[in-house]
């Protein structure tokens, strides 16, 4: 039958768990689906098998780390003890030569968010992690939202070639007094430029004309396919300004008023491309004859999926930007059902590579095999040439690291649990740090904004891990915050509430487009709140309540807001200056405040945990957990 025929198998070919096999496998025939089948009555075309490898979101993660779920808070501990680190561009280097080497016609791509996350790629400004990137072989690449972290000049340097314009962008220094452009970033860092092209259709400088600022489309030829490659870089890159803090870029989609300087930094608008990139997905098919077009996309998982149903002439969208784990990608059916479209991700930070293995005959897919491979050191023993990491992009990882090596190996204290950035609404670092915030200034209410970025510490009771400097670095962020500093003023209930449901909203309100990126803001355990992620937009909070002087202050009971309380002034700290009177603390950069509180627990041992302050009350009428979606406390209609 035709449903079977278009059926997935799924085969979790070995491993420990859901998050955390050797390899993920999902295979799916199309050949008998409508609109990817050769045409009735012709002569039937060969089939060519065509290779996709690719890594996406590995934010300048260049030599291995660790990195949890937040679905494996009380399993990765013993998975990191067996698998040891993951990722590094060294391996997934030699992984992608060993599986190229049997594959004739095969690309190696990039989806962006690729020179900013890693404490080295935020203190250079992106230029460490180029050099690195450069030795490995790729074949073409696109732009994240974090790749333009700083300002246009600085990205423009990086991409090009050229030096940065320093601290620029709110990277400050990591030593030094907090807030100042003391640091080795102060005076710019030097990019060599990439040495593998990358492309955005979407992406425009802010002038007058909107001309695009890179290529909007690249065609690989390999020895029996021609293939046409279009980028789609997040509508948050419509956000970037210039060093001087005037409109810099924006995103096709968005409006743009050359006469003010003034962008409507709209994310949905941003999203609603889908004439314009089917457009241009015709025109290359009419110009250069491509057997296929494949669309490299920084959206996001369900936003790509909402993208393929919209949209004509794209075979496939290898995917970023949510940092989705797509063990088992599905098959869209496109806009005018002429094709179904394969939309795939391969998570974060370098701990997959995908491999997207296609059968291709007459200019259609008509069936795949999609692998996720563990970046292990098991793995590249298994499938990687001479079974070590790449020694080039080893060698070149090795000495961007250098720099920072001694400062930041040194082991400022230690965990008794996983500590991890990534949760729809806590995880056990943001809660660590507003917890930590609020103890170090006696305030009420302390936050730490929903960060997807950042590596993990494997902590245990029975092997306590060491934290180290540069844990710190990665927890705190200093680019994404306002500089390395922290800030004490005020809050009220009302913007509390406000920022809940804005996150909500954005992560589960009734479109996908609406959510730009990030996760729910954080609170220290002061603030506790229930939420459904199925009510209506700005209804999701059911019980909110904050605790001020030894008092626990209701803001919302059963979904009925209190008003006196929802006014009342609570005292504030955080890593950001867009708190109410934000008065920058003087004493210790942001990085060090953190140490000294770590340094002060007993035995320099902290142990953080989940806990009821963020609680999803109608998780049990979603479906059940996804091993594609292992960050989130709720799932969600969407699978999210």
């Amino acid at each position: 039958m035709r449903e079977n025929a278009c059926s997935t198998k799924y085969t979790n070919i070995t491993g420990r768990g859901l998050l955390a096999p050797v390899l993920l496998m999902s295979s799916l025939a199309l050949s008998a689906c409508s609109g990817n089948s050769s045409s009735s009555g012709a002569a039937a075309a060969p089939t060519v098998p065509f290779e996709i490898l690719w890594m996406n979101d590995t934010h300048g993660y260049f030599v291995p780390t660790y990195h949890a779920e937040y679905t494996e808070v009380d399993s990765y501990a013993a998975t990191a003890a067996t698998e040891g680190t993951v990722g590094g561009y060294a391996r997934i280097a030699a992984l992608v030569k060993g599986f190229k080497a049997k594959a004739t016609d095969a690309v190696f791509v990039d989806g962006g968010d690729t020179f900013d996350g890693s404490p080295m790629a935020q203190l250079t400004q992106g230029t460490a992690v180029v050099p690195v990137l450069n030795a490995m072989g790729i074949d073409v690449g696109i732009p994240g939202n974090r790749d333009f972290a700083w300002n246009k000049e600085s990205f423009l340097a990086v991409v090009n070639g050229g030096t940065t314009t320093g601290t620029q962008g709110g990277l400050n220094g990591f030593s030094g007094s907090p807030g100042t452009t003391a640091g080795v970033t102060a005076a710019g860092t030097t990019s060599p430029g990439l040495k593998y092209p990358l492309i955005a259709a979407n992406l425009l400088d802010a002038t007058a004309t909107s001309l695009p600022v890179l290529p909007r489309y690249y065609i690989k030829q390999t020895p029996n396919l021609k293939v046409a490659f279009i980028g789609i870089t997040s509508p948050l890159a419509g956000g970037t300004k210039k060093a001087d803090g005037t409109q810099g870029f924006v995103v096709e989609g968005q409006a743009w008023d050359a006469t003010t300087g003034v962008a409507g930094a709209n994310v949905p608008a941003g999203f609603k491309i889908e004439n314009e990139i089917s457009s241009l997905a015709a025109t290359i098919r009419q110009k250069e004859n491509p057997d296929l077009v494949v669309v490299i996309s920084h959206m996001g998982y369900f936003q790509d999926r909402k993208f393929a149903s919209r949209s004509t002439g794209i075979d496939v969208i290898v995917g970023a930007h949510t940092h989705h784990n797509v063990t088992t990608p599905p098959a869209i059916p496109n806009a005018d059902g002429s094709r179904k479209v394969v939309v795939v991700q391969a998570g974060s930070h370098g701990k997959y590579l995908g491999k997207l293995d296609l059968q291709v005959s007459g200019k259609q897919v008509v069936g795949y095999t999609n692998t996720l491979v563990r970046v292990t050191d098991a793995n590249v023993k298994t499938y990687a040439p001479n079974g070590v990491p790449d020694p080039d992009v080893q060698a070149l990882a090795d000495a961007a690291y250098a720099p920072f090596k001694t400062q930041f190996d040194t082991v400022v204290g230690y965990t008794t649990t996983v500590i991890e950035r990534r949760g729809d609404t806590q995880s056990t670092m943001s809660s660590f740090l507003a917890d930590a915030m609020s103890s170090i200034f006696g305030v009420d209410v302390s936050s730490f904004g929903g960060i997807r970025y950042g590596s993990s510490i494997p902590g245990s009771v029975a092997a306590p891990a060491p934290i180290t400097y540069g844990d710190v670095v990665n927890m705190i962020s200093p680019n994404i915050t306002s500089g390395n500093a922290t800030y004490v003023g005020t809050t009220t209930g009302t913007a509390i509430l406000n920022s809940l449901n804005s996150g909500l909203n954005a992560e589960y309100g009734a479109d996908i487009y609406n959510w730009g990126g990030g996760d729910v803001t954080r609170y220290n355990g002061n603030v506790r709140y229930t939420y459904n992620i199925t009510a209506a937009d700005g209804a999701h909070i059911v019980d909110l309540s904050v605790k001020s002087g030894g008092v626990t202050f209701s803001l919302v009971a059963a979904g009925v807001q209190n008003a006196p309380n929802l006014a009342k002034i609570y005292t504030m700290a955080g890593f950001n200056s867009s708190i109410t009177g934000a008065v920058m603390t003087p004493a210790l950069t942001a990085v060090d405040q953190i140490v000294a509180y770590i340094k002060a627990q007993p035995s320099a041992t902290v142990g953080p945990k989940l806990d009821d302050r963020a609680v999803c009350l109608d998780k049990a009428s979603q479906p059940a957990a996804d091993p594609q979606s292992g960050s989130y406390q709720c799932y969600g209609p969407g699978g999210i």
